[in-house]
C-alpha cells in the first residue's frame, strides 16, 4: 500500500503549518515504502510514500503531474486496456496506472470514477483553480481516512497520521466503542475518534469554490437483470468472469502469494491462479509459481486445541494437484496474542474491528523475507459470489410456490415434522420480524454477560434496541436482498479496511478476486436456483470448478469455519498475561466507565474453565476486551 497524506485549507484566509506534513510522515513510519515525494502549495500540503505493487508502478513518481493536475495514487487499475482504448492512449510496459488516471481525468473530470475498475484511492489537485478531487474504490479495498473541520480537510491512508495533527480532537467516539464491545456492526464510516472517519467507498469528494461536495458514483443494482440462459450457460459465464477477476489481480510487483485453507473460495482462487500463471502469464512477468500460505495446527496440537477440525488433508490434496502452488504452513507455535494486539493498537491508532493481520506476523514476515508483496484472499465469496443462497425459501413463500418449497425442503431433512418446521420457519421469516418477539431479549442478556459491557453505558448508547436493529446477518428477504445487505454491510468494510492497514504495515497488499465488481453484479442478478439447487448450497462455484478442484474439496460441506485455527493456541500461550490484564479492569479509570468489572470476573473464571477443558472460547469477545486493556489511552489511565 502506498501511503497518501495531505491537508488542504477550505478557505483562502486559513494558514497551514508546514510542520504538519512532517508529523504525518513520522506517524506513518510503520508502513514501508520504496520512494517518497511531497509537494507544498500556499493552501495545501501533500505526500505520497510510494510502495510498488505492479510492474508498471516503477515508471510512476510518488506525485505525478500532467499539465496543471497533480495526482497521488494508491492501488491498481483492472481495465487498463479498455480505458487506454477509450482515451486513444497506447498501452506499453512503461505506462503506469497513474498516468492513465491523469489522462482519463483530463477527459472525464468529475465523472472519472465511472470509467475505472480496480482497487484504488487517488487525490487530484488543481492549484490554479484551487480544486480538489478525492476518490475511493467501489468497495473500499484500499483504505483512506479523513477528518474535516471548519478550516481544513485532512486525509491519510492510516489513522495514526491524522491523530498526529495537533488540531485534531482526539475525544473517544463512545458510540463506536459501545458497538465495538458488543460486536455490533452498524456504522460504516465512524472510528475510535470522533473527528476521524473512513472515507466512504464508491464515493468522491470535491472541493470547488471553497465548498465541499460528496457524491456516490456506484452501487450494486438489485434490479439488474440478465439475458435468460440455460444453467450451463450461466455457469460458463460465471467461470469466465471468475478467471478474469483472478487474472487482473496477478499483475503484481514480484511473485504472487495467496491465502489457502481447505475451503472452496481459497482453493478455487489458488487453483485458477496456478492455471493462469502456467498458461497466460501477465505482461512483464516470467514467474509461474504462486506461494500459498496456510494457518495450520502443528501435528502435536491437532485434536487437542479447539477447533478440532484440521484442514491439512484438503490443503495437501490441492498442493499435490498443482505443482506450481508452493505451500507454506504457518503454525504459530509459541506465539501469543499480546504483542500482536499492542502492535495493532499502534498501527490502527486504537483498537481495530476486523484485522486478520493480527494473526499474520509469521505469514507476513515470511512474505517479506522472500520479497512477495501481494496476497490473494478468498474473502468476499461467502458474502455474495459464492454465497449459500440464503433466502431461496422466502422467495418461494412470496411466490406461494408451496409444493416446490415442500419438495426442496426434503433435501435438508427427510423427517416430515422437521420439514414442516422448516417450511413454517420460512413463512415466519417472510412475514414477521424476529425483533418483535420479546423472548429474544434473552439473547441480549447472554451477549452482555459474554462481552462485559457496563449496563448504564449500554443503555446510554441505545442498547439493547441497537443490538436487535442491526443483526450481523439479517435473515429476512429474498436471496438478492440478503446478499445485497451483506455485501453492503459494515462488516465487509471493517474487514477490508482494517486488514489492508494491518497488512500494509508489513508491506503486503491484499487482493480479493471474489469482490470484483463485475463478478458481484453478475452473481447478484442470477436466479436463486443457480446458487442453491436440490439441497446443494454454493451450487454455482461447485459446478464451475468441476475441472479445477478435486471432488473431495469441491463437494465438501464440513468446513470448520476457523479462518485462523491457531487463534486459540495463541490464547493458551498468553493465558496468564491475559488474565492479569483483565483483572486490572476495576482499577482503570477509563475502562470502568465502559466495562463491568463484575462481569469480567465471571469471564476470567469461564476462560480458566474452558482452557482446562480444552473447550471453545469466545475469541472475538476476549480479543476485544484485551485490546481495550492494551490501548494506549487505557494504559495511561491505569492506577
Amino acid at each position: 500500500m502506498s501511503t497518501l497524506l495531505g491537508v488542504i485549507a477550505k478557505h483562502n484566509d486559513v494558514t497551514i503549518q508546514p510542520e504538519w506534513l512532517g508529523l504525518m510522515q513520522q506517524a506513518s513510519k510503520p508502513f514501508p515504502y520504496d520512494v517518497s515525494g511531497s509537494i507544498e502549495f500556499a493552501q495545501a500540503i501533500f505526500s505520497c510514500q510510494q510502495r510498488l505493487n505492479t510492474p508498471e508502478a516503477q515508471y510512476a513518481k510518488p506525485i505525478n503531474q500532467l499539465d496543471k493536475f497533480y495526482l497521488l495514487f494508491d492501488g491498481r487499475l483492472d481495465n487498463r486496456e479498455a480505458l487506454a482504448n477509450k482515451l486513444g492512449v497506447k498501452i506499453s510496459p512503461e505506462l503506469s496506472d497513474e498516468m492513465l488516471v491523469l489522462s482519463a481525468y483530463k477527459q472525464y473530470q468529475d465523472k472519472l470514477c465511472q470509467h475505472l475498475l480496480g482497487d484504488f484511492v487517488f487525490v487530484i489537485y488543481q492549484p490554479e483553480k484551487y480544486q480538489l478531487l478525492i476518490a475511493r474504490d467501489h468497495l473500499g479495498v484500499r483504505p483512506l481516512f479523513i477528518t474535516e473541520t471548519n478550516d481544513f480537510i485532512a486525509f491519510a491512508s492510516n489513522k495514526p497520521a491524522l491523530v498526529a495533527l495537533p488540531y485534531i480532537d482526539k475525544t473517544i467516539n463512545e458510540q463506536w466503542l459501545a458497538d465495538y464491545i458488543t460486536i455490533t456492526k452498524v456504522e460504516h464510516h465512524s472510528s475510535f475518534y470522533q473527528e476521524i472517519n473512513s472515507f466512504p467507498p464508491a464515493s468522491c469528494l470535491q472541493l470547488i469554490d471553497q465548498k465541499v461536495h460528496y457524491q456516490q458514483y456506484w452501487r450494486l443494482d438489485i434490479t439488474h437483470t440478465l439475458t435468460e440462459k440455460t444453467d450451463d450457460e450461466y455457469i460458463a459465464e460465471f467461470k469466465c468472469l471468475l478467471f478474469e477477476a483472478v487474472k487482473c489481480r496477478l499483475r503484481c510487483y514480484g511473485e504472487i502469494a495467496s491465502e489457502l485453507s481447505g475451503g472452496l473460495d481459497s482453493t478455487s482462487i489458488a487453483s485458477i491462479a496456478a492455471i493462469l500463471l502456467n498458461d497466460h502469464l501477465p505482461p512483464n512477468s516470467n514467474k509461474k509459481n504462486i506461494h500459498a500460505y496456510s494457518h495450520r495446527l502443528a501435528k502435536q496440537y491437532q485434536g487437542n486445541v479447539f477447533p478440532f477440525k484440521d484442514e491439512g488433508e484438503y490443503i495437501d490434496l490441492l498442493l499435490s494437484l498443482y505443482p506450481n502452488i508452493q505451500g507454506h504452513a504457518i503454525h504459530s507455535e509459541e506465539v501469543g496474542i499480546i504483542d500482536e494486539l499492542i502492535y495493532s493498537d499502534c498501527v490502527h491508532a486504537g483498537p481495530c474491528r476486523s484485522d486478520l493481520s493480527q494473526f499474520g506476523k509469521e505469514l507476513f514476515g515470511a512474505m517479506q523475507g522472500q520479497g512477495y508483496r501481494s496476497l490473494l484472499s478468498g474473502f468476499g465469496g461467502d458474502q455474495l459470489v459464492t454465497s449459500q443462497g440464503n433466502g431461496w425459501d422466502i422467495e418461494l413463500v412470496q411466490k406461494k410456490q408451496w409444493q416446490t418449497l415442500w419438495r426442496q425442503a426434503k433435501y435438508f431433512t427427510c423427517n416430515p415434522l422437521k420439514r414442516l418446521k422448516f417450511c413454517l420457519g420460512a413463512i415466519q421469516r417472510t412475514y414477521f420480524s424476529y425483533r418483535k418477539f420479546n423472548f429474544f431479549i434473552s439473547d441480549w442478556k447472554i451477549l452482555q454477560k459474554s462481552c462485559g459491557i457496563n449496563d448504564m453505558f449500554a443503555k446510554k448508547k441505545g442498547y439493547p434496541d441497537r443490538y436487535f436493529e442491526h443483526p450481523t446477518r439479517d435473515t429476512s428477504g429474498t436471496v438478492k436482498q440478503q446478499e445485497l445487505k451483506v455485501i453492503e454491510s459494515a462488516h465487509v468494510l471493517y474487514r477490508l479496511e482494517d486488514s489492508a492497514v494491518g497488512a500494509a504495515s508489513y508491506g503486503v497488499d491484499y487482493r480479493y478476486p471474489l469482490l470484483d465488481v463485475r463478478l458481484l453484479q453478475f452473481c447478484l442478478a442470477l436466479p436463486a436456483h443457480i446458487k442453491v439447487h436440490n439441497g446443494i448450497k454454493r451450487n454455482m462455484i461447485r459446478k464451475a470448478t468441476q475441472d479445477i478442484l478435486p471432488d473431495d474439496i469441491r463437494l465438501r460441506h464440513d468446513k470448520s469455519g476457523a479462518t485462523v485455527p491457531t487463534s486459540r493456541l495463541r490464547i493458551m500461550y498468553d493465558q496468564d498475561i491475559i488474565i492479569r490484564r483483565l483483572m486490572t479492569t476495576a482499577n482503570n479509570k477509563l475502562l470502568c466507565q465502559y466495562i463491568d468489572s463484575d462481569i469480567i470476573e465471571q469471564l476470567i473464571l469461564s476462560l480458566q474453565e474452558n482452557l482446562a477443558k480444552r473447550d471453545d472460547i469466545k475469541n472475538k469477545t476476549l480479543f476485544r476486551l484485551v485490546a481495550l486493556q492494551l490501548n494506549k489511552l487505557s494504559r495511561d489511565n491505569e492506577s
